[in-house]
C-alpha cells in the first residue's frame, strides 16, 4: 500500500470530478480543465518524447489496474453528464497511458 502516496493527486482529481457532478460550480469545471489539458500535454510528451519516457516512468510504484480503474471512472462520470470535452480529453489521457505503459514493458 506504499503506492498510494504515489496516486494521491489522482484519487483527488477523481474525488474533485465528482464534486463538480454534484455541486456544478463553474469555477471547479475550469480546475479539471486546466489539469485535465496539462495531464493530457504531459502524457503525449511522455510518450513521443525519445528516452523521457525511460526517465519518468521508473519510480512509479502504483499497479497499474488502479489508474485505469480512476481514469474509466473519470469518463464515466463526465460522460454521464455530457461533458463531451472533458470526457474526450480523459479518453485521451488514457489511452496515452496505456501507451506509456505499453512501451514501458
Amino acid at each position: 500500500m506504499d503506492w498510494l502516496k504515489d496516486v494521491i493527486v489522482d484519487i483527488l482529481v477523481t474525488v474533485f470530478i465528482a464534486a463538480f457532478i454534484w455541486f456544478g460550480y463553474i469555477w471547479m469545471w475550469w480546475v479539471i480543465a486546466v489539469y485535465s489539458g496539462l495531464l493530457l500535454v504531459a502524457k503525449a510528451v511522455v510518450l513521443t518524447g525519445d528516452g523521457f519516457l525511460s526517465r519518468t516512468q521508473n519510480n512509479q510504484q502504483a499497479p497499474d489496474w488502479f489508474l485505469h480503474v480512476l481514469y474509466a471512472l473519470n469518463i464515466i462520470m463526465l460522460g454521464m453528464f455530457g461533458w463531451w470535452w472533458l470526457t474526450g480529453g480523459w479518453c485521451l489521457i488514457w489511452l496515452f497511458s496505456y501507451l506509456g505503459q505499453r512501451n514501458k514493458s
